[in-house]
């Protein structure tokens, strides 16, 4: 098939129309959440930082699949900055609730940072897809004081391979192996994954990225940025730049971080010859892609319908 006819094929006409039409369904929040259903989007409450004993609470913004699990676990190794987590992941803060028993979103945050803090730090990884429906349930700037908060945002520079995790793990349901687990045969199973596949995940995560750059604008938020290749080439340094901006002390950095093993293996970059292969495929194409990243949505079909 022809490059322009294959790109119309699988390029949205409106992917933000299409994620309009996953946000008309309820908010997920408010079946955790009793509490907003009645009061809605007037139910504004704030959190006392200080009043737990928290300096700096801080936020990691991430696109999946890149690497964050890692690093939270390497954070919450050094007991410097709490133990941060997806806690607004909507499976998670649905079985964390079950016992805190929170009626609104900002009491369940008190909550989890009244017992998962520790040096005076809380924090959270939060992706797009919980971030749009997290928002209009509180008032950001007030809840998180731009004066205090310290932001973080998490990407992957390989977009092929972020992509081409998000689709195995949504195939196989198998989303991270520690190291010291066994390979079982579920883990071993190579789905059958086409260009749609990876092409439709590129698309989401262009699009998630575009979507966090324009909450950045609108709250006036400058995050401190790497990516999940500068925390593999070493762990240690990027580890330590986190906890910096998050405002750790040197000394206690430098005493509580070292070279760290693997922790966490993603699944899905198994199949290396197909990787490749596509790579090859549409080096052109996947340059632009690359280019195009962080762009509004119609700048990107544009280009990609133009190219050549």
């Amino acid at each position: 098939m022809p490059l322009r006819r294959f790109l119309k094929k699988i390029i949205p006409n409106n992917l933000d129309g299409q994620l309009q039409k996953y946000t008309d369904h309820p908010n997920p929040y408010l079946r955790i959440f009793p509490g907003h259903i009645d009061a809605g989007s007037q139910l504004r409450e704030s959190i006392d930082w200080k009043g737990l004993a928290i300096k700096s609470p801080y936020i990691i913004f991430i696109t999946g699949r890149c690497g964050s699990t890692l690093l939270t676990t390497l954070i919450s190794e050094t007991r410097l900055a709490g133990s941060p987590q997806e806690f607004l992941n909507f499976d998670a803060a649905s079985r964390l609730n079950d016992s805190i028993k929170a009626q609104t979103v900002t009491a369940y945050l008190h909550h989890l940072a009244s017992s998962k803090s520790f040096g005076g730090f809380f924090g959270f990884e939060i992706d797009w897809t919980q971030l749009r429906f997290f928002a209009p349930l509180v008032d950001f700037d007030k809840l998180f004081p731009s004066d205090t908060t310290k932001s973080l945002y998490m990407t992957r520079r390989d977009i092929v391979s972020q992509a081409w995790s998000f689709a195995t793990a949504k195939k196989t349901g198998l989303w991270h192996k520690k190291t010291s687990e066994l390979w079982t045969d579920a883990h071993r199973q190579l789905p059958v994954l086409c260009d749609d596949d990876i092409w439709s995940e590129i698309f989401l995560i262009l699009d998630a990225e575009k979507q966090l750059e324009y909450f950045f604008q609108a709250h006036d938020i400058h995050p401190m940025r790497f990516d999940y290749e500068g925390l593999i080439s070493d762990k240690r340094a990027v580890v330590g730049e986190v906890l910096l901006h998050i405002g750790c002390d040197i000394p206690s950095i430098v005493a509580k971080t070292s070279q760290p093993a693997e922790r966490l293996e993603k699944l899905g970059n198994i199949n290396y010859e197909n990787f490749l292969a596509f790579k090859r495929k549409y080096a052109d194409l996947l340059l632009e892609v690359d280019n195009l990243r962080g762009s509004d949505w119609s700048s990107i079909k544009r280009s990609l319908i133009m190219f050549r």
